[in-house]
């Protein structure tokens, strides 16, 4: 399964789905849109990155200046990282000619709200708030799928 969406186009992998006769869009295209959006892999790695980060430097070495900004410093180096590697994660997958420009926006911000919801540098330089955090993931989670591939 490819992980960047592309719209079904009736004749090129058999006919689309029948029209629903409500307006809200098929639940099953819906997901699939929403799956696809969130770039898990550079979300997975991100989260390696922070519990490493986290593991090595709270780990027995002393809680001082010099260690929180060192904590500090790959806090950001690894949302920096993840941050320029989704759309580039996301421009390799995608088919040769195919639009992605939707999808390397959708990525890229489904990877700052993760980053932002799993603390992270945010919680390092006091921007953070697990409340908004999750408000933020679930609005997401609701509104990627309300738009509509290129």
């Amino acid at each position: 399964m490819s992980r960047v969406y592309v719209r079904r186009i009736q004749g090129a992998e058999g006919p689309a789905p029948a029209p629903t006769t409500s307006d809200s869009p098929d639940i099953k295209e819906w997901a699939e849109r929403v799956t696809k959006y969130v770039p898990t892999e550079i979300v997975s790695a991100y989260i390696l990155a922070l519990t490493t980060i986290k593991t090595f430097t709270d780990s027995g070495v002393a809680n001082n200046a010099a260690n929180d900004h060192l904590k500090l410093s790959c806090y950001i180096g690894s949302f920096i990282f993840g941050l320029i590697c989704t759309p580039l994660y996301v421009t390799k997958l995608a088919k040769p000619n195919a639009p992605t420009h939707n999808q390397l926006y959708l990525s890229t911000i489904a990877f700052v709200i993760w980053a932002y919801y799993l603390g992270g540098m945010f919680e390092a330089i006091h921007w953070y708030s697990a409340l908004v955090g999750s408000l933020l993931l679930v609005a997401f989670t609701l509104g990627a799928g309300l738009i509509p591939p290129e």
